[in-house]
Order: C-alpha cells, then structure tokens, then sequence
C-alpha cells in the first residue's frame, strides 16, 4: 500500500521533470549558428490556413514564399541572393499556426544597411505579396546568442514528444557551416532535416 502511495506521488513530478528538460534542450545547429555575424532577424505569417498547415506541401510552400520575397528584396537593393547566408525554419507557436522565421548574415550585404534591407523585406511582404504580417528587423548583435536560441530553438507537442521540423540552409551557409566542421560536406544544403 506504501509502495503504490509512492508511485503515484514520484510520477507526475518525475514526468513533469522530464517535460521541463525537454523543453530546454538545444538545438545543436544553433552552436554553429551562433559563429556567423546575423544583420537580420525575421518572423512571417500567412493569412492563407492552408498555409500555415503542418503538412510539407505547406512548408515548402513557405519556403517558395520566403524566397522570393528574399529575391525581389534582393533586386530592389542590388543584391545576390546566392551570396547570402540565410537560415529558415518553420515554427508552430501557440496557437498552432505555422509561420517562418529566418536569418540573414552580414555576409553578401556589403553595400546596404541592414535596417534598409529588413525595411524593403517588410514592405515586400505586406504591401506587394499582402500574404500576411512581417516582423523583419535588424539584428540586435547584443541579443546574439539569444536570438539564435530562439530561431533554432526545438518545439515539442502537448505530450512532450520533440516535433522535428526542417531546417533550411542557403548554399553560403551550408559552405560556411561545412568549412567550420557544422556539418558534413556530403548533406545536402537544402532542407537538413535533425
């Protein structure tokens, strides 16, 4: 009789512990992340439900989306996407609503400022795509690490079960990542999946 008292008193809390452990666990992609120097940080959202589905057609079409929004920005600002260094991921919040954050590094920016470059993304989202609302601003350098964590960061589902969702890398990323020893040169740069 003891030992049942035991038992169910030890559970929940051993299980609530496990939850918490779960939920700070760190994306090991987010160590590399954290070498490149970002210039922007960006959240966006579609107004579509089909869109913001949990389904790949879904997330590859978030991903067209976002990346030609990037080209457009782009060609405003006299700019070539292939030298950018982005990461991509799809992410669920709270309300269970995929949406798409990302990061662009300094590298390839040379001749525009990052506010003016996250400025042309945002007008390029709401205003010409009107697909749905944009937080695109420039990156805080004294927020680093924790803007990293945050894009990077793992999501779980109500039974703590670690929902996997790919991540995508531009081609200067990946080569960046592959020449400090991120990841193997032989993993596809498009979609690395954890």
């Amino acid at each position: 009789m003891r030992q049942q008292f035991l038992e169910r008193a030890i559970a929940p809390k051993s299980a609530a512990l496990r939850s918490r452990a779960k939920s700070r666990a760190i994306n090991p992609t987010g160590f590399h992340l954290a070498q490149i120097e970002w210039a922007i940080f960006g959240a966006l959202t579609w107004r579509e439900d089909a869109l913001a589905t949990g389904t790949e057609w879904a997330h590859n079409m978030r991903l067209k989306d976002f990346y030609r929004l990037l080209g457009v920005s782009c060609s405003k600002n006299r700019l070539r996407p292939r030298r950018l260094m982005v990461y991509a991921k799809s992410e669920w919040g709270n309300d269970r609503r995929g949406h798409l954050h990302f990061l662009i590094g300094k590298t390839g920016m040379d001749s525009i400022a990052s506010a003016d470059m996250a400025e042309t993304m945002r007008a390029v989202w709401t205003e010409l795509f009107a697909k749905g609302t944009a937080f695109i601003v420039q990156f805080d350098p004294f927020q680093h690490l924790d803007g990293i964590l945050y894009q990077s960061k793992y999501e779980f589902d109500p039974t703590g079960d670690r929902i996997c969702i790919a991540e995508n890398f531009s081609y200067a990323l990946w080569k960046r990542m592959a020449h400090d020893g991120g990841i193997s040169v032989n993993t596809t740069f498009r979609d690395i999946k954890p």
